[in-house]
Parts: structure tokens; sequence; C-alpha cells
């Protein structure tokens, strides 16, 4: 081929070639293969640097997938293969170089195994609330995100630690197999191991919980605030105690009579109440109540039984009586309601028009209390004169009026006065009153006893009335022979 502007000659010349010439091919090779220490798997991005025996650089590559990497178009000559950046999982030794001779048609091997980067785990088992309680015979399995599967099973301490060393760098997985009775297993927990550190990693166990829920309500109808048998009852006090008997929390009711705990671990606890409305009774009953699964809600219904103050007297005479006679009343007293009653006072206003007060009887009563009697007289300006005081219940005293009285003095109104009665006092012998009708009264004359009872119960004023409607007959003179 001729150059430019030239003409190719058409002249043979001979060339003469001694015995020292040899012919120089590039096809010569180097494998080099890199692999983990332990497992003999190759170790992929790992840079390898190909140098000449002068040391002149020559080539880089790094690793394939299997660890494999190939130097080509060599001279047969010595070289320099050299490992110039490790995997970033692995341990880079410094001078780790090998001299390889390419030979002609001939595949250099070289193999070069690297130590894995490796780092240690503590596992520290506790519980959630408390750190301080170490969670012992606690399994956990270690995963590999690198490996795949599950590379070993361990046990926690009675310090509630697994110490795991020489674990290969890398994300892991911590699952938990198992825990304690009373306890929620714990979320997998993952964690990356680094080249000479160790991983601490604190996994909490949450007991199992529940709560409480307590519907309070009123036992009955309620007759001063008129609340009505089931309706909720707001801002009653609980205090809740755990199975040692300690107090761990206090509930209230709100306005639709509930009260309800925080999480509480399971088992058995004790609701007192301990504060109640003003017009209830406070039930001092223990309740008792069990959680048994986790996200339990056990309801207990508890009902307060409502003060209701209520006083009674009835007054039961004659229906008709001559003009003249005498009469006579039966008297009842009682405290009908679930209270005690202060100031309790039984007063009888007599018909004067009608009828006059001979004598009267008290009556015994079922408590053992002291009272007194007083009465108002036509002389007394409307004023109660102290006739007897320190009366015993459980004697029957009889007051003869017409003696302790002057001829033209009669008695208006009598009194007893008991001050303090408890829940269920009454009259057991009940107290009477004898008077005459008056001689003056016209036949088909109607008239109307009274007598009421007063009590006072928490600043409530109470009273009850008893009536009791006589009609009078006057006999007609005997005629015939």
């Amino acid at each position: 081929k001729n150059i430019e502007h030239y003409v190719v000659g058409k002249e043979i010349i001979p060339i003469e070639i001694n015995g020292n010439f040899k012919e120089q091919v590039n096809d010569g090779k180097i494998h080099v293969c890199k692999m983990d220490s332990s497992n003999k798997l190759g170790i992929p991005n790992t840079e390898f640097t190909l140098y000449d025996e002068d040391g002149n650089f020559i080539d880089r590559k790094n690793t394939e997938d299997k660890g494999y990497v190939m130097f080509e178009n060599l001279y047969p000559k010595t070289y320099i293969v050299k490992e110039t950046k490790a995997n970033d999982n692995y341990v880079l030794v410094e001078g780790n170089q090998e001299r390889v001779k390419v030979i002609l048609n001939v595949l250099a091997t070289y193999a070069i195994y690297n130590n894995r980067k490796k780092g240690n785990l503590k596992i520290y088992k506790v519980d959630k609330d408390n750190n301080s309680i170490h969670l012992n015979n606690i399994e956990f399995e270690i995963y590999s995100e690198e490996e795949k599967k599950i590379i070993g099973t361990y046990t926690t301490d009675e310090n509630g630690e697994i110490y795991i060393e020489n674990l290969k760098t890398g994300k892991y997985k911590i699952i938990e197999k198992n825990t304690k009775e009373g306890y929620k297993k714990s979320d997998d927990q993952e964690i990356e191991i680094k080249w000479n550190e160790t991983a601490e990693v604190v996994i909490e166990n949450e007991k199992m919980k529940g709560q409480i829920k307590v519907i309070k309500t009123s036992e009955s109808e309620n007759k001063i605030t008129g609340q009505k048998k089931g309706e909720a009852l707001e801002g009653v006090k609980f205090e809740i105690y755990n199975s040692e008997n300690k107090i761990i929390e206090e509930i209230v009711t709100d306005k639709s009579g509930i009260a309800i705990t925080s999480k509480l671990e399971l088992g058995e606890y004790k609701i007192k109440e301990t504060k109640t409305n003003e017009w209830y009774y406070l039930n001092e009953k223990v309740f008792l109540a069990t959680i048994k699964e986790e996200g339990e809600i056990v309801e207990i219904n508890i009902t307060n039984e409502p003060k209701n103050p209520e006083i009674s007297t009835e007054k039961i005479g004659e229906d008709r009586a001559e003009v003249g006679s005498e009469i006579e009343y039966d008297i009842s007293i009682k405290n009908d309601g679930n209270t005690v009653i202060n100031k309790f006072t039984w007063i009888d206003k007599i018909p004067t028009d009608f009828i006059k007060v001979t004598k009267f009887k008290t009556g015994t009563y079922n408590q053992n209390l002291k009272y007194s009697l007083y009465y108002k007289s036509s002389k007394s300006n409307d004023k109660y004169i102290l006739l007897m005081e320190d009366l015993k219940t459980h004697e029957n005293y009889e007051i003869n009026f017409e003696e302790e009285l002057l001829n033209d003095e009669y008695v208006t109104e009598i009194k007893l006065e008991f001050e303090t009665v408890d829940i269920g006092f009454s009259s057991n012998e009940n107290p009477h009153l004898y008077a005459k009708i008056k001689e003056n009264l016209k036949s088909e004359t109607n008239f109307v006893n009274t007598a009421k009872v007063t009590g006072v119960y928490n600043k409530i004023e109470l009273k009850d009335e008893s009536t009791w409607s006589t009609l009078v007959y006057k006999l007609l003179p005997k005629t015939g022979f």
C-alpha cells in the first residue's frame, strides 16, 4: 500500500533473522478468585490492581457476583496482583499481593481469601413498665438478611441477657419465640452489626393488660333528688386494690355513672367505694374483678341505696260517739325511712270546741331512748309546759289531766319530743288519748282531731299528719207508759 504522494515499490529485499528472536504473543490471562475464608464463597465488589514486575500500572478491575475477575491480553512474563480495595463487609489485608507468572497458553489462577468483618450483639430483655425487672428464659432466633435464613437460637440468662460474639457485619432480625406468662410477645427487632462494635438492643415486654369498668346507678327511686331506679350516679369515688391489698388507683364516675381504670395487669382486683353522693348511702361491699385476657374490660355494676327519710303517724278513734261520753284515740308513730331523724316530735292538736282531754298514755317504743312530754293549756298563753322529762321509752306512763289542771283549765295540745331516733323507730304499745265529748253539742255534729309528726334530716324538714273524724249523736229521751 502506497503512502500518499508516493508509489509502491516492486523490489524484494532479503532480511536475515538471527537465533535470539522470539515472537511475542499477548494472549495470557490471570484468573483471580476472591473467597470468604470461612465458607469459601466468592466475594463480589473487591478491587484488584495489576502491575508489572517493575511496579508499573497495567489494569484495575472488581470481582463479579461470584467473586471472580479476569485480567486478559497479557504478554508472558511476571505480574503483581494486588488487592487494593476490599468488599465493604470484609477486612482488607494490607500488603495482600501475589507475584504471578504468565506462561504462553497457560491460565494463571490465583485464589485470595479474606476474613469477614465481624461484630457482637448484646440483647437485654426487660419489663416495659419497669426496666429493672429482667426476663430470663426468653428464646430468640437471629435471622440474617444477607443469608435469608435463621443462623441461631439463643435464650436469655438469669439477668435477661444474651451475648453473641463474631457475627458477620450486616443486617439482622431478632425474632422472639416465647415469653413469660402474662406478657405479650414483642415485635421483631431489626439491628445492624458493625465491624469491631457491639450492637446493644433493649427489648421490652409489656404485660398483658385489661381494664375495670364500674357502672354506678341508683338502687331505687330517690325521693329527695328525684333520681329514678337505675339512673346514673356521678361523682362516686372508688379505690382499686391489687392482690397484695395495695391501693393502685382511684377512679370517679362521670355523668354517665361510669368510671374506668387505666390498663391493669392480668389478675384479681378489689374495688372499694370511698365516697358517694350526699343523698345516697356508701356501698360498703368489697367487689372483686378478675382480668383474664389481654384487652379485656371487666364490667362491675354497683348500686347505691338512696337516703329516703320518711316519718308517719296514724290516729284511729271512734266513728260515732254520744254526747257526754268518753272517747279513745289510738296513735302510732314511726320512722318509716332509711335514715336517722333528728328533732323527732309528735303533736296532737285538740279540737277543744268539741272535746276535753281527760288522760294520756305515752305508749312504749322499740328503741332505748329518753324523751319529754309537753302540753299547752287554755291558761298557758300558747306556750308549751314541760310536764315530764327523761321518760324511758320502754315504760308506758299515764297522765291524768283532770288531776293536773285547774277546774276551768283544759289541754289544747300534747307534744312528745324524742330528739334523734334511729332507722326503724316505732311505737310498740301505741299512745292513747282519752277525752270527753262536750254536753252542749248538737246531734249530728262532726269534728276532726289532728295529729302530726315532724322531724329533720340533713336540713330537710319532714312532716306527716293523720286526722280522725267523729260524728256526735244524742239519745232521745224515752217516752211511753
